[in-house]
This record gives structure tokens, sequence and C-alpha cells, in this order.
């Protein structure tokens, strides 16, 4: 098998190689070993040698496949894929890249913490709404 018969959704076995801070190089049986980035781990750790170590036989999934720079994104998580749009489209109005097939894509928005986000915090929204910050003391900024 070669890089260039790889497909992003592809589930294959492989063997952990090395683990770094930013993630694992996996070996799928490529010319080129495949990363599973830190943020594609099954769960969320500090640093990967918490979850993985060398010799580790793991189930990854091909997001992407970059020839030119012969690099093999992978993740751990199942059912994720990249969303590719054909190349010179603008992005969708908004849309994050990832997409999982059971649920819909959800608004970059939500994503980067926007202040109309129920995830921002509570600060930030009020700086958003135009309203007085308090410093610790309590006098207005």
């Amino acid at each position: 098998m070669e890089a260039r018969d790889l497909k992003p959704g592809m589930e294959l076995q492989g063997t952990v190689r090395n683990v770094i801070d930013f993630g694992a190089f996996v070996d799928i049986g490529v010319h080129q070993d495949g990363l599973v980035h830190i943020s594609k781990l099954p769960q969320r750790v500090k640093h990967p040698s918490q979850l993985l170590s060398v010799g580790d036989v793991v189930t990854v999934w091909v997001l992407e496949v970059d020839e030119k720079k012969k690099r093999i994104s992978l993740t751990m998580k199942k059912n994720v894929t990249r969303v590719r749009r054909p190349e010179g489209t603008p992005p969708a109005a908004g849309l994050s890249s990832l997409a999982a097939p059971d649920r819909p894509a959800v608004p970059a928005q939500l994503l980067r913490g926007h202040p109309s986000s129920s995830r921002a915090p509570r600060r930030r929204r009020q700086q958003a709404e135009g309203q007085t910050r308090v410093t610790r003391h309590g006098a207005p900024q």
C-alpha cells in the first residue's frame, strides 16, 4: 500500500513508532508514518505518553493525505472526517472544517469562543455587550 491509496475515513491498524509532545507517529504500512495530533487522541491528556507508548498497536482513521508535503494526518477518534472543499471555493458561511457524519457541522464562531457563545467567559461576553468592567477592587474601569 502507498500513501496515494489512502482515503479520508479509512480505518487502519498501526503501531506507535514515536511519542512526542504534540502527538504520536504511527506506522500504518506505508512508506511515511502518520501523525496523530494530541487533539485527535481519544481522550484529553497533558502528554500523549499518558495514553500511548512505543510499540502499542492502535486503530486509526485517515483524516488527510498531503502527497506534496508527504504528510498523513490520522485520528484515533471514531467517526470524524475532515470536510474538504474544492479548490477556489470560498468557505461556507462560518462552518467548521470538521464534521462528524452523524451530526451537523458546528458554526465556527461557537468553536472559537465567540462572545455570543454560551462557552465564552462572562467577562468577555460583558465586554462585547458594552457593559463596563469592574476591577478586582470594585472600581469601574
